[in-house]
């Protein structure tokens, strides 16, 4: 019997997308659109942390010495934070443990799982120039995305 070859996995497809300052590029098919960074799309609306799990947090007034929270905020809790007063900070011992959004739009970790993060600050206008969750590797902003290279074949098959 003639030995029969393993299928080799296709590249994804990829489609061009256009963002909303008109730049175009091609991603991979399949790619949330949360997952594409798009240059010049400041989010604004409220500043939200989710807790991924337990977490301790402390957002504060620097230039007032102001604790706003100061605790635990349970797996699953979400704060909204208030736009006023406008500079709040925001100091964890668990910054990967805390989702981020601002106005809906979700933000990249701004560290690691038990990393501890010191004086971020919550200003929506600060947290929209962080990377969107998720954003492809290597995304620099302002760039069209790039769809990444699909697996590679384990073997050629000879006459094929």
């Amino acid at each position: 019997p003639e030995a029969v070859p393993e299928a080799v996995p296709e590249a994804a497809p990829v489609a061009v997308v256009e963002s909303a300052v008109g730049a175009t590029g091609p991603i991979a098919a399949g790619v949330a659109p949360a997952a594409v960074a798009v240059a010049g799309a400041a989010a604004t609306g409220p500043v939200v942390l989710t807790a991924k799990e337990d977490v301790w947090v402390k957002i504060y007034d620097k230039a007032t010495n102001t604790t706003i929270k100061s605790g635990i905020l349970k797996a699953g809790e979400r704060f909204a934070v208030p736009a006023d007063p406008p500079r709040l900070m925001l100091w964890t011992g668990k910054a990967g443990a805390l989702d981020i959004s601002v106005g809906g739009r979700a933000i990249a970790p701004l560290g690691g799982p038990v990393e501890t993060v010191r004086d971020v600050s919550l200003a929506a206008a600060d947290l929209s120039a962080r990377p969107v969750a998720g954003a492809l590797p290597g995304a620099t902003p302002g760039a069209a995305p790039v769809a990444p290279t699909g697996p590679k074949p384990i073997a050629t098959i000879p006459g094929a």
